[in-house]
Parts: structure tokens; C-alpha cells; sequence
């Protein structure tokens, strides 16, 4: 089981480097249970654009690795990359939280044509061609209302993203899918 890796036992096995957010493999077992020192930093990379590695014939996030590491813990909800590049895992660009958390740290979509999360061009009910800005929070849509502006919209969803507390860089990067 995942959770059954120790801090000691990583710490055996692998270092890190908190201001540069490198991790790397410093011991290698071999298939004949035999051990010898090495220096390989973790660069593989997933489907999804995180860092992974095997310990034990188990896969692991780096990401979390590091929490527990650091921490002596593992994380108990999702850890989230602060500024969103999946391969910054400096500590200060880390954090544990649960989903509904993480979820307000995300990037535009991929397929965002307004440029702005929540905020879309589209025909009212009354056939009007209006600018509308919605917004999601704890499972409910609100609608934040129609604008004859694209920035009066935006204006209307920036302010209830900080009156909901969303963080400051939601949706004002790039989606990881390049």
C-alpha cells in the first residue's frame, strides 16, 4: 500500500531539494536485492504532465512524495502547484488541499475563446447577443448576470472570485495541455 511508505524510508532512498525542486533517486536496489549509491534526478513524466517514479515496484507522484517528505505526512487531499507548471515542485509552489481547492487554482480550458474563465458571448433568452459571466461554487452555477461588454463581464467575475475567496491565479495561466 502507498500510504505505507515512511519519510525515513524515502529519505533512504531519494533527496530533495526544497529551493529547487529537484528530487532525485540516491539509492538504487537491485533485483537481487543488493544496493549501491547513485545520483538520478526524477525526469519522467506522465500523460498528464507530472512527475512520477517507481519505489518498490510502486508509482508514485513526485508531487506527493515531496509533502511526505517534507512533512513526515502523507498529503490528505490533492497538492496543488501554485502557479500551475506540473514540473515546478519547489516547495513554496506546493500546497495540500482538497479538491474543491484545487479546483479554484486551475487554468483557462484549452478551448476558452473569451479569454476569461466563466465569460461567454452568447444569445440571451430574449435573442440578444450579450456577454454573460457565471460562476460555480461549492456544486451550484450562479448566474453573475449579462453585459453589453466583454469587460463589464469579466469585471463581474473577477469580483465574485474574490468575494468567494478563489485564488489569485485562477485562470490567469495556461491550461498545462500545450
Amino acid at each position: 500500500m502507498k500510504t505505507d511508505l515512511t519519510r525515513e524510508t524515502l529519505k533512504t532512498y531519494f533527496t530533495y531539494d526544497p529551493e529547487g525542486g529537484m528530487f532525485a533517486r540516491i539509492r538504487r536496489r537491485d533485483r537481487w536485492g543488493g544496493e549501491r549509491q547513485c545520483y538520478e534526478p526524477i525526469v519522467s513524466m506522465n500523460n498528464r504532465g507530472y512527475r512520477w517514479v517507481r519505489v518498490f515496484r510502486e508509482t508514485h507522484l513526485v508531487h506527493r512524495l515531496i509533502v511526505l517528505y517534507m512533512t513526515g505526512a502523507h498529503p490528505f487531499g490533492e497538492v496543488d502547484h501554485i502557479d500551475g507548471d506540473r514540473l515546478n515542485n519547489k516547495w513554496v509552489n506546493l500546497r495540500d488541499v482538497n479538491a474543491f481547492e484545487n479546483s479554484r487554482n486551475q487554468g483557462n480550458r484549452v478551448d476558452n475563446t473569451s479569454g476569461t474563465r466563466g465569460v461567454t458571448y452568447r444569445t440571451n433568452g430574449r435573442g440578444k447577443k450579450r456577454w454573460k459571466a457565471r460562476i460555480s461554487h461549492e456544486g451550484m452555477r450562479f448566474d453573475l448576470g449579462d453585459y453589453l461588454t466583454k469587460e463589464e463581464a469579466i469585471a463581474a467575475r473577477v469580483e465574485a472570485e474574490q468575494r468567494l475567496g478563489y485564488h489569485p491565479n485562477h485562470a490567469r495561466r495556461e491550461s498545462w495541455r500545450r
